[in-house]
């Protein structure tokens, strides 16, 4: 086999393996970036929920001292 031949055979396989990584690389990379991304979501909803519950928390709060106050005027 002469050299050329197997300087072309060399750069082809060396093509296909190439090829072959960059398509892996491409997938764990996109992977990752995709459970990163879905994590952030969660945790975005959590601290929504947290909040939410916090200021239901405080307008029940709210409104029973309303409801003494208004009591306290009334007895008044």
């Amino acid at each position: 086999m002469e050299a050329w031949m197997v300087a072309v055979i060399a750069a082809g396989a060396s093509a296909v393996i190439g090829t072959i990584f960059a398509c892996l690389f491409y997938r764990v990379g996109y992977n990752r970036r995709k459970r990163k991304a879905e994590a952030e979501i969660g945790s975005a909803e959590e601290e929504a929920k947290r909040i939410r519950n916090e200021g239901l928390k405080l307008a029940e709060t709210s409104k029973k001292e309303a409801l003494i106050s208004a009591k306290e005027e009334i007895l008044k």
